[in-house]
C-alpha cells in the first residue's frame, strides 16, 4: 500500500531493511546484491528483462505505487 510522503516511505523501507541510512552504503549493498548497477542504462535494461521496470516510466511508477514499492 503506497504512503503519502517520500520520507515516510523511506522510513518504512528502513524498517523493512530495504534501505540504509547511509545512501552510499545502501547503493553499495544493492550493487553487491545485484539489485543496482553502476551503469544506470544497463541496470534499467536488466530490470526490464526481470519485469521490475517498464519502458513507460509513468506506467512503471503507477505499477510500483499499486504494489506499494513507491511512494506518492
Amino acid at each position: 500500500m503506497p504512503v503519502k510522503t517520500g520520507l515516510f516511505d523511506y522510513q518504512r523501507r528502513l524498517v523493512l531493511q530495504i534501505a540504509s541510512e547511509d545512501w552510499a552504503f545502501d547503493y553499495q549493498r544493492r550493487l553487491i546484491l545485484g539489485i543496482a548497477s553502476e551503469d544506470w542504462a544497463l541496470d534499467h535494461q536488466r530490470r526490464l528483462i526481470l519485469e521490475d521496470a517498464s519502458e513507460d516510466w509513468t506506467f512503471d511508477y503507477q505499477r510500483r505505487l499499486v504494489l506499494g514499492i513507491a511512494s506518492e
